[in-house]
């Protein structure tokens, strides 16, 4: 989709629609829309923006209003709620099809919609007619990598190939991913070096407040039987005050995917059957996840899936406290395979 939507923006459209939750593409797109139109230092004159859904009386006069001298200029109406469910008067949506329809040729016109369009409207309908609409969700696995190289180069800073893969691997523990975030933590590890060259050292300590990253460290010492290791980062985790339950659940999900990676790996399964299974979005991390399985025995994972599940319940009822889980991993970790 992330492609699809880079080919839309290039071409050229009078009215432009974006949706859905990615709020970096929303303004990126809408940036890059408005600047292809009308010079930056000419938005403070002929750029009208609207920040409330507007009327159409109110849209009709920012479209209509040509600028004095005549010329270029645009309209950004940052609320298109007329395109969503519930809002919006039947009325008005058949004024603004019209209006839609036919905007000047010297006009852009941009409509942002906070969420997802009601397709079965009928405003909603006319407007796939004569627009561009463009959905910016959150990017899909295979599309981070390249983002995250291509805004790399944009910020003049490279990943190299250690840092890549741990940046990605504390990402994957994300059940999504934001693109604010993502950028906002490339441009901070860039502050945490002289060079501009980001490793995993360095992104290992510009990011270490985060709590996936953390319980990343966990779960590739867990994985790899450091024993000791474990039994510090679940300390730190616990006097850190980061939620224990919370803690719980990524690490059942982790020893249940390396039940699933040791399971698939014995049967003679493939990579992508392991990826779709678990739902891992980088084959990179498949492989490593049956490298680190086979240090331990089905049954021992089996065993452990179940005493983590037991005491995730035992930890929201307040019945014990952090002592079970390190039960837990000791017993995980001396287990022979």
């Amino acid at each position: 989709m992330y492609a699809d939507n880079e080919k839309k923006i290039k071409e050229s459209h009078r009215v432009y629609v974006f949706c859905g939750s990615e709020q970096y593409l929303v303004r990126q797109y809408t940036n890059q829309v408005l600047e292809d139109h009308l010079p930056r230092e000419e938005w403070d004159v002929n750029l009208h923006i609207i920040e409330d859904m507007p009327s159409f009386s109110v849209l009709a006069e920012a479209v209509n209003s040509v600028p004095f001298f005549g010329g270029k200029y645009g309209v950004l109406v940052r609320d298109a709620g007329w395109l969503q469910s519930g809002r919006g008067s039947a009325a008005d949506e058949e004024r603004i099809a019209e209006l839609v329809a036919n905007v000047p040729d010297d006009c852009r016109l941009v409509l942002v919609v906070q969420g997802k369009i009601d397709g079965r409207k009928k405003l909603a309908k006319a407007v796939k007619k004569c627009a561009a609409v463009i959905e910016c969700e959150p990017l899909k696995p295979k599309e981070i990598s390249p983002w995250i190289q291509r805004r790399s180069k944009e910020l003049d800073i490279r990943l190299t190939a250690d840092g890549m893969q741990y940046f990605l691997s504390v990402l994957n523990l994300m059940p999504e991913i934001s693109l604010d975030f993502v950028e906002q933590e490339m441009k901070k590890a860039s502050l945490y070096t002289d060079k501009k060259m980001i490793d995993r050292k360095v992104l290992t300590e510009s990011m270490a407040a985060i709590p996936e990253a953390s319980v990343f460290r966990l779960l590739d010492a867990l994985s790899d039987k450091r024993t000791a290791e474990v039994i510090t980062l679940l300390k730190q985790q616990e006097d850190s005050g980061t939620a224990l339950i919370k803690t719980t659940a990524m690490l059942a999900r982790q020893v249940r995917m390396l039940w699933q990676a040791r399971a698939v790996a014995d049967s003679g399964g493939n990579m992508e059957e392991l990826m779709r299974e678990t739902g891992i979005r980088h084959s990179f991390i498949a492989e490593k996840l049956v490298r680190q399985s086979k240090n331990f025995s089905l049954a021992s994972l089996r065993r452990a899936v179940s005493e983590l599940a037991d005491a995730e319940q035992s930890l929201k009822s307040g019945r014990t406290d952090g002592a079970v889980l390190e039960e837990v991993v000791i017993s995980l970790c001396m287990a022979r395979r």
